[in-house]
């Protein structure tokens, strides 16, 4: 057995992946907003997060 084969395997059986059907990816939308402007604003939300580190 290839070791790509092993981790596959072994990935699969941590995560509960089966063949069966669609699989479900709950982090998929780990990061999520909610807001439709995040990625164009994101220039903006660093400058702001940045500025205000020195604040903590």
């Amino acid at each position: 057995m290839s070791v790509s084969a092993v981790a596959r395997e072994a990935l699969a059986k941590q995560l509960g992946i089966s063949r069966e059907g669609p699989r479900e990816l709950p982090f998929a939308a780990l990061g999520s907003s909610g807001h439709k402007s995040t990625a164009r604003d994101m220039e903006e939300l660093l400058r702001q997060e940045w500025d205000g580190a020195g604040d903590r």
